[in-house]
């Protein structure tokens, strides 16, 4: 079964310009979407090379400064600022607040990492190393109140402290 994909093909080395306006057929093609066999695609009397050059695109005639810049071609009011845009960018960003503001709310308590969660989970790393154990013929693990205490401390200095290593910034080594 052929896969078929829809990637872009590496720009040929050659420069071929069936049309002549100046811009390469894989341009055409790929880049701006017009015809690689017509030098004016959208048929304004303006040829794609030269409306590349002039800051348009050759098919639509539009320009990024119509959308954001206040100009003459756009009779001085932005694209972007349009009330249909607004609104759809306004309510887009209250969907996106909205979903997360959800997620928040609705996602489970027990995910939220509390000390019981924080506590069953290493009793599976160490009931999953003793499976390990096991199969080599080595002695099992056991559970150590101290060493417990010893990391959760470590967690928290590395909390206030605000770093990530084995050794703290002041140079003082977590114990028991």
């Amino acid at each position: 079964m052929v896969k078929k994909t829809n990637k872009i093909p590496k720009k040929p080395k050659k420069f071929i310009d069936s049309d002549g306006d100046g811009l390469s057929d894989w341009e055409e093609k790929y880049i701006w979407g017009s015809d690689p066999h017509d030098a004016d695609s959208d048929d304004d009397g303006i040829d794609d090379g030269e409306a590349v050059l002039n800051g348009r695109h050759p098919v639509t005639g539009q320009s990024l400064k119509d959308f954001f810049i206040p100009n003459q071609a756009n009779n001085f009011k932005p694209k972007s600022l349009s009330p249909k845009r607004l609104l759809f960018h306004a309510t887009t960003a209250i969907a996106i607040k909205l979903v997360v503001v959800l997620f928040i709310i609705l996602y489970p308590l027990s995910a939220w990492m509390t000390p019981d969660t924080v506590a069953l989970q290493a009793r599976k790393i160490i009931a999953l190393t003793n499976d390990l154990r096991r199969d080599l013929a080595l002695g099992e693990l056991k559970e150590n109140n101290s060493l417990n205490q010893a990391a959760y401390n470590k967690v928290q200095d590395m909390f206030i402290g605000q770093y990530f290593a084995h050794v703290s910034p002041s140079n003082l080594n977590q114990s028991l």
